[in-house]
This record gives structure tokens, C-alpha cells and sequence, in this order.
């Protein structure tokens, strides 16, 4: 278990944490050790940590697929360039559309 001072906002939403120092006359909460605080979506109320996973989900998810964009960018720079065929092309395109295309209805919901 780990003990961590934080900041909330209005919403009880924690918009900063830290660990060191650990101040006991400020607010803290305990959390195991392997839980990660996410600011600006994790909430502390009567002194409990609460998870929107839905919404930590959907972060994670879009992080996920942009990286998946970011490393398949060299194809389409090759197709731009006309190393690679339309042909040759294609799957990665269609791919790399679906990507953003999940990554929009996320976005929006």
C-alpha cells in the first residue's frame, strides 16, 4: 500500500498527487500499490479513490490506437512518396481508417 497526498477540485475530482513528501496534516489517501492515479479522472470521495474505468478505458484505448497510427505512418509516407503501390498500400489504409474511425466514436461518446 502506498499513501498519497492530493488536490480536488469542486467536482472532487483530483487535479494534483503526490507521494514525497507525504504530508499527514494535508489530505492522503492509501491506494495498493499498483493502482494509478489519473488526473483529472479519478475522484476521491469520504475519503475513498474512485475509478471511472469507462472513461480510463476509452483513454487508454485511444492512446493505444493513435500509437498504432504514429508507428504506421513510414507506409503511408512510402505510398505518398510512391515507393509503395496502391495495391501494396491498400490493407494499411483500410486499417489505419478504421483506427480513426474508432478513435472519433470514442472521442464522442
Amino acid at each position: 500500500m502506498k499513501k498519497i497526498n492530493y488536490t480536488l477540485n469542486n467536482e472532487n475530482i483530483i487535479i494534483s498527487y503526490h507521494t514525497i513528501p507525504l504530508d499527514l496534516t494535508q489530505p492522503y489517501i492509501e491506494v495498493a500499490d499498483d493502482v494509478n492515479i489519473i488526473v483529472g479522472l479519478d475522484k476521491v470521495i469520504n475519503g475513498e479513490l474512485i475509478k471511472d474505468t469507462e472513461k480510463e478505458y476509452k483513454i487508454n484505448r485511444i492512446a493505444e490506437l493513435k500509437q498504432l497510427l504514429s508507428n504506421s505512418d513510414y507506409q503511408a509516407l512510402k505510398h505518398a512518396d510512391g515507393v509503395l503501390t496502391d495495391e501494396e498500400y491498400e490493407s494499411m489504409r483500410i486499417q489505419r481508417q478504421l483506427w480513426r474511425e474508432e478513435i472519433n466514436e470514442l472521442e464522442q461518446n
